[in-house]
């Protein structure tokens, strides 16, 4: 049975669930799976044959002299590695890979690559990068992190880009750099034990609308657009925002401003049962990701995807790989980034035509439950890792 060690740089309660939920799908393709986390300490073993195991990940602070940057950069410059783990971590990693025994090696994220990059070339094993989002779009815009990304390119197996988006940026920012691996798009995917088909008591034209939004509470996932759509929508129509951030105290001051405090709940963190019991008792999802000013940008979003595989249309806007967790028309509507008129209209649209959300939930369920299941992401990536054990 092959071995695969998954690498992540945090550990699992700080990180998002689909590693664990893609290890598990490796394991029903019969993959021995163990992650890695960084940041972490001991070791358990999950269900399904996969196995966690912590380990010490510490990076150098960042240099405030200017002898300190100049050494910084001609490394970086020599290496092709920035910001690298210190040696101590490497060698706590490599103890893992020792132990282990690994067939192949999946790192998680970019900068995880990227941290642990002399480690992951000097082993004789064959090792890929999935990229996510930040680590191919706000991390781009260092010189070093991009000659990090140049270096994975020449030395991975395979890199993995969530989306056919970030798939794009990873040969984007690779474009002037010998290419040895393949990029190919493969996302983690949603846990579909869990999000499944719902069944929702029918509603008429005159009903209220009861909209969802799961996501951090941050710039980049553009809840004051949808706050601010809001505003423009039927006055029946109510928003629950389940997620917690930093922008939390001025997206609850902006629906003050509005006058939507009555019509906004913010539900903070909640489990993956509550939250399909959230899905339940709503009638269409919405997110509206836009470009962050540090340059971020949506990988992929596995919330609308997760919102569709119970049976509830999406709203989302075209940033990023956000776009293709809805087929326009069919699955939800897409809206253009920014655009808070086009997010309204969208959202009093399906509030007027019931029949018309029941049948692109009945579609959004199916085309998720196709595309976007862990076991069929995990498919694609099964037959990437095993050409690697084949040869």
């Amino acid at each position: 049975m092959p071995r695969l060690l998954i690498i992540t740089a945090t550990p699992l309660a700080r990180t998002e669930s689909y590693i664990t939920t893609q290890a598990r799908a490796f394991a029903s393709y019969g993959w021995d799976v163990c992650i890695a986390q960084g940041g972490s300490t001991g070791s358990s073993i999950l269900e399904d044959r996969v196995m966690t195991v912590g380990f010490p990940l510490e990076i150098p602070g960042r240099p405030m002299t200017l002898p300190d940057r100049v050494q910084r950069a001609l490394t970086t410059l020599a290496t092709r590695n920035w910001p690298a783990a210190t040696p101590g971590s490497r060698e706590a990693c490599a103890a893992v890979v020792s132990g282990w025994q690994p067939d192949v090696i999946l790192a998680q994220f970019g900068e995880t690559a990227g941290r642990l990059l002399p480690l992951l070339k000097a082993l004789k094993l064959p090792w890929a990068v999935q990229f996510h989002g930040y680590d191919a779009t706000s991390l781009a815009r260092f010189w070093g992190y991009r000659l990090t990304v140049g270096s994975i390119l020449r030395n991975a197996a395979a890199v993995f880009g969530c989306s056919d988006f970030i798939s794009a940026e990873i040969r984007r920012i690779g474009r002037w750099r010998p290419c040895h691996a393949p990029v190919v798009t493969v996302s983690p995917g949603y846990d579909d034990r869990r999000f499944r088909p719902l069944e929702r008591p029918a509603k008429g034209t005159g009903d209220p609308l009861s909209l969802i939004s799961v996501a951090r509470l941050i710039e980049g996932k553009g809840h004051r657009y949808v706050i601010d759509a809001l505003a423009q929508c039927d006055h029946r129509i109510t928003l629950r925002i389940i997620g917690d951030g930093q922008d939390r105290d001025a997206l609850a001051a902006r629906a003050g401003e509005l006058g939507l405090s009555a019509r906004v709940r913010f539900d903070g963190v909640l489990h993956h049962a509550e939250i399909v019991d959230a899905f339940a008792a709503s009638d269409v999802f919405v997110q509206a990701s836009t470009t962050a000013s540090d340059g971020w940008r949506e990988g992929l979003g596995l919330s609308p995807i997760e919102a569709a595989a119970t049976g509830l249309p999406v709203i989302v806007t075209d940033s990023g790989g956000l776009a293709e967790t809805c087929r326009n028309g069919v699955t939800g509507i897409v809206v253009p980034d920014r655009d808070v008129g086009g997010l309204a209209r969208a959202i009093n649209g399906l509030a007027a035509e019931p029949e018309r959300r029941a049948e692109m939930g009945r579609r959004g369920a199916s085309f998720a439950a196709v595309t976007y299941s862990a076991s069929q992401q995990a498919a694609k990536a099964d037959a990437v890792l095993r050409t690697f054990i084949a040869s």
